[in-house]
């Protein structure tokens, strides 16, 4: 975990309680966390605000999680993105989300809710160290 302090994540979910979670668990470990409750905005945030990894649930109001991880590669975002989800390998809006559908979406990982956090904080040093 020595990897990830001082690192930045950003954190898209909804769910209040979820994203409290995520940011208290990583900021415990010297991690500068910075948490959304939407897509709405991210991307302009992101150009201005750089970070070295991002967490994005799948079912968002307005944008899903997919819809927003493509926009970012889109527009030359590369960091590496971790999808969280309970519909991780489920139907979600008439589609399924598993795992290789989430990676063409642009996603490098995927962690189905419920997770504990020891496998949050697994997810996000593989996906550093394969980014580095």
């Amino acid at each position: 975990m020595t990897q990830l302090r001082r690192k930045k994540v950003f954190v898209v979910d909804d769910e209040t309680t979820i994203h409290e979670l995520i940011r208290d668990a990583l900021c415990e470990q010297g991690i500068d966390t910075e948490c959304f409750e939407s897509g709405a905005g991210l991307l302009e945030y992101l150009t201005e605000h750089p970070f070295d990894l991002g967490i994005i649930d799948l079912d968002l109001p307005g944008k899903h999680g997919p819809a927003i991880a493509e926009e970012l590669r889109q527009h030359g975002i590369s960091i590496p993105l971790l999808a969280i989800s309970a519909y991780v390998g489920a139907e979600l809006n008439a589609r399924t989300w598993d795992h290789e559908t989430l990676l063409d979406c642009g996603f490098n990982d995927t962690l189905a809710k419920p997770f504990k956090v020891d496998d949050l904080f697994s997810k996000l040093t593989a996906l550093l160290n394969r980014a580095s």
